[in-house]
């Protein structure tokens, strides 16, 4: 949509779209705005200690 092509070619309709990704978005924007491959997938918790395979 952002590069002006039919929504139904965007890579996200045939992707997993995290659920938290899509909670950061306002509501109004939900299902209106694009959202990039990066922004779209499962982010780190601030929070979580990094597994580092111990």
């Amino acid at each position: 949509m952002a590069q002006g092509l039919p929504a139904a070619q965007c890579w996200c309709m045939t992707a997993d779209i995290d659920l938290q990704a899509l909670q950061r978005l306002a509501p109004a924007e939900r299902g209106q705005r694009c959202i990039c491959p990066a922004c779209g997938s499962a982010q780190p918790d601030p929070g979580a200690s990094p597994n580092r395979g111990d």
